[in-house]
This record gives C-alpha cells, structure tokens and sequence, in this order.
C-alpha cells in the first residue's frame, strides 16, 4: 500500500507541531476505544486523530493499495 500525505507546511517542524497539538486534542476530547497501557498514535487515537488532520492542512490518500 502507498499512501501520500500532503501539508502547508515543513513536514519537520510546522506539520509535526500540528500533528502533535491535534494527538493531544483526542486526548482530552475525543471518546477513544482504547484502555490505558502503551499505545502507538495510529493505534489509540486512530480515525479521530484522521478526522482532525484535514483541519489543519494535513491529507492522507491512497495512492496504490497493493
């Protein structure tokens, strides 16, 4: 599978910073499926994590899903 992420911003520092602000927003906000224990991002915040990115100018697609 490849998949394509686009943003504004340097993909170091500028979209990194929004990718971790928008992580600690599910945090405190978002009703997650997981427990407590030690989670990967993708793996406890998930769809709600995908859901917020756009807002920020952060995009993922599908480019090929072989």
């Amino acid at each position: 599978m490849r998949v394509k992420v686009t943003g504004q911003r340097d993909p170091g520092y500028g979209a990194t910073s929004r990718m971790l602000a928008q992580a600690g927003l599910c945090l405190t906000q978002d009703e997650l499926a997981v427990g407590g224990g030690i989670w990967t991002p993708a793996s406890a915040l998930g769809d709600a994590l995908l859901a917020r990115l756009p807002d920020v100018d952060i995009h993922f697609a599908v480019v090929d899903e072989q």
